[in-house]
């Protein structure tokens, strides 16, 4: 519970330096990682809920292990990651139904910031039309472009809302 309270304190505190996907840059990843609610995880891969919910189900998936660049991982690691791809998506489209998945692998915020790279992924389900779920309404502004992390409006979602979310994708 602490570390929960740490990062949304965080949040709140930062909101403004927050564009649309939390960056690890304000507190240890280890920390995010970990205060965030798990979805899936297995020995080498965690599937955190991102706060920033403006795509009703977005997620992180983090390699466990630092790994720099996708050419870092093992036949391993890369066949783990496919199962936690169909796994997740079967959960999000039984939860949400979403028109289609997005999925992103970026580096750009660690370099910006001076940091190390680490391999992780972002999953952003996309919707043709707006979705209603524990009384809020989700809109897909960006709907048919490719996702743009800088002109779509945020969403942090309340720790209410992030544990209702959470709840429906684990089923």
């Amino acid at each position: 519970m602490r570390s929960i309270i740490l990062f949304r304190l965080c949040l709140i505190d930062e909101r403004r330096l927050y564009r649309d996907e939390l960056t690890l840059r304000y507190l240890p990843r280890e920390e995010i990682y970990g205060s965030l609610p798990t979805v899936v995880e297995s020995n080498i891969w965690r599937v955190a809920l991102n706060p920033n919910q403006q795509h009703l189900g977005r997620t992180f998936i983090g390699l466990r292990e630092h790994k720099p660049s996708l050419s870092d991982l093992t036949s391993e690691e890369m066949l783990e990651f496919q199962r936690i791809v169909i796994e997740l998506e079967s959960e999000v489209r039984a939860a949400f139904r979403p028109d289609l998945f997005n999925w992103m692998c970026l580096m750009n915020n660690a370099v910006r910031d001076g940091q190390q790279t680490h391999v992780h992924w972002h999953m952003v389900p996309r919707y043709e039309k707006p979705v209603e779920f524990n009384g809020h309404i989700y809109t897909d502004d960006a709907w048919s472009r490719p996702f743009n992390t800088g002109e779509d409006p945020a969403y942090f979602a309340t720790s209410d809302e992030i544990a209702a979310i959470t709840h429906a994708i684990r089923g």
